[in-house]
């Protein structure tokens, strides 16, 4: 018997560090994806899936006449990287073979330089990979096709391989650029990275207002997001380390390392 696939067609992917704070609509009449907008613009997630998708010919033309394999952002200029989305899993399998087919294209050819929509004078020196990287030994394979294109691709700026893919822009743009009729984008943002309206202080402020000094959420210190009808709010004790004592043996437990 065959089994079960290990997602449904649409699943949510959501930042751990997000906190839902009323009930968020998925998908609008129209049965389209909500997406939401206003994330951070990130260079280098925007060269990596150019080179990523470089010379793909597969998806609609632009005004050009030519496939679009470019970033696509929201109306107000943000990104999509919203800490979560819907995905179609249809599209991502075909977004992770077009990833695979271009990674392939370009090991053949014998290319490691960068295409030409992120040759802009700012982007930071695109370098030749590590030999390792382009061996062709299915015995040494440790990941699929596509997972070795994505870090093959991020690691040609090795400063920026930390921030250098992020799966909610590449799925954006993809389905923005193949299959726009799936998605709604949302007119205004409704999260927020932070309780408070700047920086860390809604994580630090826990710490002084728990009784075990751990940087944890509080209905208390959500409050001023709900007072914004904001739909979910991070908290992301990671931007605030240090003043939490995330690393502190005293609070081990408490945090859970």
């Amino acid at each position: 018997k065959k089994p079960p696939p290990p997602l449904s067609k649409h699943y949510l992917v959501w930042d751990s560090d997000m906190i839902l704070l009323r009930p968020m609509k998925l998908f609008d009449s129209a049965g389209r994806a909500v997406r939401a907008i206003g994330g951070n613009v990130v260079p280098s997630y925007k060269r990596t899936y150019e080179r990523l998708m470089s010379g793909s010919t597969t998806g609609r033309k632009n005004d050009d006449g030519e496939v679009d394999n470019a970033v696509h952002y929201a109306d107000d200029g943000t990104s999509f990287v919203a800490h979560q989305m819907l995905f179609d899993a249809d599209v991502a399998e075909e977004m992770l073979s077009a990833f695979a087919k271009s990674s392939s294209r370009r090991r053949s050819s014998g290319s490691n330089t960068s295409s030409s929509s992120s040759s802009s004078s700012s982007r930071s020196e695109v370098k030749d990979v590590p030999e390792d990287f382009e061996r062709e030994d299915d015995h040494a394979r440790r990941l699929p096709p596509w997972g070795e294109a994505i870090i093959r691709e991020a690691y040609r700026e090795p400063e920026n391989a930390h921030i250098g893919f992020s799966e909610y822009e590449s799925y954006a743009s993809f389905v923005s650029a193949r299959h726009p009729e799936l998605v709604k984008s949302l007119t205004l943002k409704n999260w927020a990275r932070n309780p408070f309206f700047t920086g860390s202080i809604g994580v630090v402020v826990t710490k002084y207002v728990r009784v075990d000094g751990l940087c944890c959420p509080t209905s208390k210190v959500l409050t001023p997001a709900r007072w914004r009808n904001l739909a979910y709010v991070g908290f992301e004790i990671g931007h605030a380390e240090a003043t939490c004592d995330v690393r502190s043996p005293k609070y081990k437990d408490g945090y859970g390392w």
